[in-house]
């Protein structure tokens, strides 16, 4: 069980996982616009949410 998990994400599109022994950094930026999403400079500034993983398997 991985207990807590705070995802975050700033504005140049950097995504981070983080846990109290697991911190993962992904730059998801160029994937959003590949898929054809809009991005929007202030669609994020440092917005964290709180994940509460039940599971120890995660899918990225």
């Amino acid at each position: 069980m991985l207990g807590g998990m705070k995802l975050c994400i700033n504005k140049w599109g950097t995504l981070r996982f983080q846990t109290t022994n697991l911190s993962i950094l992904i730059s998801i930026r160029n994937f959003l616009l590949d898929q054809g999403l809009k991005w929007t400079e202030d669609w994020s500034f440092g917005t964290c949410w709180e994940l509460h993983i039940k599971d120890s398997r995660l899918s990225l």
